[in-house]
């Protein structure tokens, strides 16, 4: 006849009693809780004489999580970002993500907390000149961190002026960026009030980028070449895309920055190199480098699936949690479909 659950429960209970010191009401000293959660319960229960039973009842009682094999790369991020977006990237819950870094002491993400973007000289320069969306767009940066960072350096946005009735003479006449240099405005607000007058726009001959420009592609933002040589910002940008040379990205790539591509993710390495995460991403992709997050299920990592849990297959090998969760529901299923088939009918 099978023992009855409270028959279970009271062996546990009088193998726990056993296993308490004399004249003592309970046996948990402060050093046996702080074993709690570091381990699992099977091995705390063995260390300290317990069962399984009471070391998990323990642990429960006090809000302690579970122990789980957690890796450094994960570790590593706790606070760089939400824990809900780590627990996305890492198959974990977002609950388990926060119970981690409390437990490390580790604050939460914010605005506040991150390390403020330290943007190169050659953007600096750019601030207030051109429009912070502009700036963004051209070097990869956020426009909120160009907005953040210019108004920290106490830099005025660019605010085109009215263009003055003086300048009417000079539309058609000259090309629109010409007349909004000399005022200082915005070509859109030079070639508006060209239109509302039904002056028809006079172009400027085709620029070609030096020789001498050439050298400095990539190197510096494109912006600050087309400055320096009085081109427009897309005859920079053609030239540079015909040459196959990668936009500027602030890194300087020497085989060191390089022989990182891979080993970590893209948004960890911009993080070291003080860059962005496009910029590292772009020259990665441009090397043929794989992501660090491979999503391939190699055949070698199929043949763990069911011998080990998910999770650890995920520790081990890199590959998303929902990933191999996917392909092990996929497997079932035809296995499932397989049997059925050798039914007799």
């Amino acid at each position: 006849m099978a023992k009855s659950n409270s028959e279970g429960k009271t062996k546990h209970r009088n193998r726990d009693d056993r296993a308490r010191a004399p004249g003592t009401a309970d046996h948990w000293t402060p050093e046996a809780v702080a074993l709690l959660g570091q381990a699992s319960d099977r091995a705390i229960a063995a260390r300290l004489g317990r069962t399984h039973y009471s070391v998990k009842k323990k642990r429960t009682s006090l809000n302690i999580a579970d122990y789980e094999a957690w890796p450094s790369e994960l570790i590593a991020v706790l606070g760089t970002a939400t824990d809900a977006d780590i627990a996305k990237e890492f198959g974990k819950t977002r609950a388990n993500v926060t119970m981690k870094r409390l437990s490390l002491n580790i604050q939460p993400f914010t605005t506040a907390n991150s390390k403020p973007a330290i943007l190169p000289p050659a953007i600096v320069e750019l601030l207030g000149k051109i429009p912070d969306h502009q700036i963004a767009s051209l070097t990869g940066y956020a426009q909120a961190t160009i907005w953040r960072y210019r108004e920290r350096l106490g830099i005025d946005a660019l605010r085109p002026n009215i263009l003055p009735e003086a300048a009417n003479a000079l539309l058609g006449a000259v090309p629109d960026t010409e007349v909004a240099k000399q005022y200082g405005v915005a070509p859109s607000s030079v070639g508006r009030r060209r239109r509302e007058l039904g002056i028809e726009r006079m172009t400027k001959p085709s620029a070609k980028l030096p020789e001498a420009a050439t050298v400095k592609l990539g190197v510096h933002p494109d912006p600050v070449i087309a400055m320096e040589f009085d081109v427009p910002v897309h005859v920079v940008y053609n030239r540079r895309r015909e040459m196959a040379i990668p936009r500027y990205s602030g890194v300087q790539w020497t085989e060191e920055f390089i022989a990182l591509l891979g080993t970590q993710s893209d948004k960890a390495i911009a993080a070291v190199l003080g860059t962005n995460r496009n910029a590292v991403s772009n020259k990665r992709r441009s090397l043929g480098i794989a992501s660090f997050r491979p999503y391939v299920m190699t055949p070698e990592i199929k043949a763990l699936v069911g011998t080990v849990s998910d999770m650890e297959i995920a520790q081990r090998t890199g590959i998303k949690y929902a990933t191999i969760g996917a392909y092990r529901r996929g497997l079932a299923t035809l296995k499932s479909k397989a049997a059925q088939s050798r039914l007799p009918g």
